[in-house]
């Protein structure tokens, strides 16, 4: 996917861009490249509350949850990408963020997401990816939980 740009863009200009994106986003017109561009307009410009409508909205259909996913992590939105991959029943994404991105995500959240990524036929793929990652970050959750390790 080619990432949209954004340092030939004038600041003054990305309002009035997020806001062709956005009447855009309303067409059969869209594509990723679009969807992504205005995401990256909202991320750049910490639009909170019209990212929050964009994930939490269910008539909102137009997202692509792949490619908001990937921007919102570039964007440094963990919390957005883990949300939208949840709804979307993208639990591998989900895992993979919860094991990459968040920096100490709860157990509950990591045992929920894995159950869901392990179910079906995609069992042997997840823990072939994240098993290590799993473990390590287990181990060092219970070694914070119980004191070992500490001087």
């Amino acid at each position: 996917m080619r990432v949209p740009n954004f340092q030939y863009i004038d600041a003054s200009r990305v309002l009035n861009l997020l806001e062709y994106l956005e009447v855009v986003h309303k067409t059969p017109y869209v594509t990723p490249d679009l969807t992504s561009l205005l995401l990256n307009c909202l991320t750049k410009l910490k639009l909170n509350e019209k990212i929050e409508k964009y994930v939490g909205d269910p008539s909102c259909d137009f997202l692509e949850p792949e490619t908001a996913i990937k921007v919102f992590r570039r964007g440094g939105m963990s919390k957005h990408a883990y949300q939208l991959a949840q709804k979307h029943e993208l639990y591998g994404s989900a895992l993979q963020i919860l094991l990459e991105d968040v920096r100490d995500p709860s157990k509950e959240d990591l045992y929920n997401t894995l159950e869901k990524a392990i179910q079906g036929d995609n069992a042997e793929m997840v823990l072939k990816r994240y098993g290590h990652a799993l473990v390590s970050l287990l181990c060092q959750m219970d070694a914070k939980s119980t004191g070992i390790g500490r001087n």
